[in-house]
């Protein structure tokens, strides 16, 4: 009778620690998936922002002014913002593209 308790008992504990890894695996909720997605897209927008300004400081050869670069930035992502708006994808958008507000 004692072997046949413990017995159960570890089935009863085993069952309640799969249970909770269940609950700890279930799909986020709704808000969380926009939430992670829109920073996903605020991270490529970014990124493609440092990536543009880059490229156009290399094929330039001027040095980086961290001034100079933040202000840069700041418009480059304006413009990123406007051309998603218009329908263009964030990769679409080239240096040539970004050219005119960096003089």
């Amino acid at each position: 009778m004692h072997a046949t308790q413990s017995e159960l008992d570890r089935y009863r504990d085993m069952h309640a620690a799969a249970m909770e890894a269940l609950r700890q695996a279930e799909v986020t909720p709704a808000e969380d998936t926009g939430r992670l997605r829109a920073e996903g897209e605020a991270l490529q927008m970014r990124h493609r922002a440092y990536k543009l300004l880059v490229e156009h400081y290399a094929r330039a050869g001027t040095p980086i002014d961290l001034a100079v670069f933040a202000r840069q930035r700041r418009q480059v992502l304006q413009h990123i913002l406007f051309q998603q708006r218009r329908g263009v994808a964030v990769a679409q958008i080239r240096v040539d593209d970004i050219a005119f507000l960096l003089r």
